[in-house]
């Protein structure tokens, strides 16, 4: 691969750095990985490092995906309630929208949860259930969504 089409390909890679400080914040440690990553001197000039590059690349990519892959959600069902709890595992606080979906309606709720804890909400009684995690700018989709199915659930 080419020096600008290894450029190019990284930078498609990293769009998910944009959503990491979209839901974590300006992290300046993230910053100064892809700009090691992305100064061209290490892929340009005649004394490229191509394990540099790809070292440096690998810290920015892990970093992204370990903080999104912090991020979970779950549910309980009891009494016709449905309970939503997110969960940020990572060491920084997260800012996300709970996207919940009915037959009815769509709502969305802002929720910022502190670093290694977790937020919960309760619904009072629920037909099908659809809920989504997204960023809170972009409302980029950061988890597959949790379709819950009543008639499912009574089985």
């Amino acid at each position: 691969m080419c020096s600008q089409g290894f450029g190019q390909w990284l930078k498609s890679q990293l769009v998910s750095g944009g959503l990491y400080e979209e839901v974590f914040g300006e992290d300046e440690e993230l910053r100064m990985s892809l700009a090691m990553t992305l100064d061209s001197d290490y892929y340009w000039a005649e004394f490229v490092n191509i394990n540099h590059v790809g070292e440096w690349a690998y810290s920015v990519i892990n970093r992204v995906e370990n903080a999104l892959n912090s991020l979970r959600v779950r549910f309980n069902l009891r009494n016709g309630q449905l309970e939503i709890v997110v969960n940020n595992g990572w060491i920084r606080d997260a800012n996300l929208l709970l996207g919940i979906e009915t037959p009815e309606t769509y709502m969305e709720y802002n929720v910022k949860i502190r670093a290694d804890s977790s937020e919960s909400m309760v619904i009072n009684g629920f037909n099908d259930v659809t809920i989504s995690l997204l960023s809170p700018k972009t409302k980029t989709q950061i988890k597959k969504p949790i379709k819950i199915m009543r008639g499912a659930m009574k089985r």
